[in-house]
C-alpha cells in the first residue's frame, strides 16, 4: 500500500509541476499609451495610413505595425529611424503579441518624408507646423 501511495505522489508531483507559473509566463505588456494628443499611423498591407499627417511643433506621432510582416519607419534625411517593427503574431506559449510601435515627437517645423527600410515603394510624410 506505501508503494502505491509512493507511486501516486510521484504523479501528482510530475502532473502538477507542468501547470506551474514558471512553466507559462503571463503574455507580454501591451506597449505604453501614447502620450495625449498623439497623432497615430497605421502600418498595414504594405502602405502607412494616413501617409500624408500635418502636426504642430511638439506633437508625438506613433507608428503601430499592424501588418504581416516588419516594417519601418525611416526618415528619407535620416532625422528618425525607427528600425525594425515587428508583426503581430504569438508568443511561443500561444499568447497573441501587439504589432511593435513607434514614437516621435516633432520638435522643429519642415516636412519629413519617410519610408519603409525593408519596402522601398512604402512612403509617408510628416508635414510639422511652427
Amino acid at each position: 500500500m506505501r508503494l502505491c501511495y509512493s507511486a501516486l505522489f510521484v504523479f501528482l508531483a510530475a502532473c502538477g509541476s507542468s501547470s506551474s507559473p514558471a512553466n507559462h509566463p503571463p503574455p507580454p505588456a501591451p506597449p505604453p499609451p501614447p502620450a495625449p494628443g498623439t497623432v497615430s499611423v497605421t502600418i498595414s498591407d504594405y502602405q502607412y495610413t494616413p501617409d500624408t499627417i500635418m502636426i504642430a511643433v511638439g506633437t508625438p506621432v506613433r507608428w503601430t505595425n499592424h501588418g504581416a510582416v516588419s516594417h519601418t519607419a525611416t526618415a528619407d534625411s535620416g532625422a528618425f529611424n525607427s528600425g525594425a517593427l515587428g508583426a503581430p503574431g504569438t508568443d511561443g506559449y500561444g499568447n497573441p503579441t501587439p504589432g511593435a510601435t513607434y514614437d516621435k515627437t516633432f520638435t522643429t517645423a519642415g516636412t519629413f518624408a519617410y519610408h519603409c527600410a525593408v519596402h522601398a515603394f512604402m512612403h509617408g510624410v510628416v508635414v510639422v507646423t511652427p
